[in-house]
């Protein structure tokens, strides 16, 4: 990242969009960025790429939900662009992206464990991955469960009370 902070800062004047996205979209290796003005991407994601360039990094597996987009990539780095799969899918910072739709989706786990006890449900619970807090009303009910799970001392491997039991699985089911 500090790399990333001293290739904005050096070229500053020449790249200001570019250099605003690599202080600001950046996560880790994943840009995620956009525009509601199509030739602003565009403009974007050439300046990126040249800046980026100056730096020896080479910018690789494009998403976009326009196609357009895509069709902008410089002669020659068409070879770089990585299809992740077939589908309208793809992962960015840990969740679906589905680019068609431009909505983020979630997949549910099946449980792995036969017996519910206080140990399984916790375990699933701390799963459930949301880098970007959307999930917060359904973790709050989880939360709720595992408070319950505590109060009433149960063991860590001690099957749960029937009305708890309900109450997890109706939540799993939903």
């Amino acid at each position: 990242m500090k790399c990333l902070k001293r290739l904005a800062k050096e070229d500053r004047a020449l790249f200001l969009p570019a250099q605003r996205a690599l202080e600001s979209d950046f996560y880790m290796d994943n840009v995620l960025s956009g525009n509601d003005d199509l030739e602003k991407v565009i403009r974007l994601q050439m300046q990126l790429t040249a800046l980026l360039k100056r730096g020896q990094f080479h910018l690789r597996k494009w998403r976009a939900n326009d196609d357009r987009i895509l069709s902008h990539l410089v002669e020659g780095k068409t070879e770089e662009l990585l299809v992740l799969d077939k589908g309208t899918t793809s992962k960015t910072l840990g969740v679906l992206w589905n680019q068609k739709e431009d909505s983020l989706q979630y997949q549910e786990k099946e449980s792995k464990f036969d017996q519910v006890t206080k140990h399984t449900v916790i375990s699933e619970i701390a799963q459930i991955y949301d880098p970007l807090g959307l999930l917060g009303p359904i973790i709050i009910v989880a939360k709720g469960i595992i408070q319950q799970l505590w109060t009433l001392n149960l063991q860590w491997d001690e099957s749960l009370p029937q009305e708890l039991y309900s109450k997890w699985k109706t939540y799993r089911s939903s």
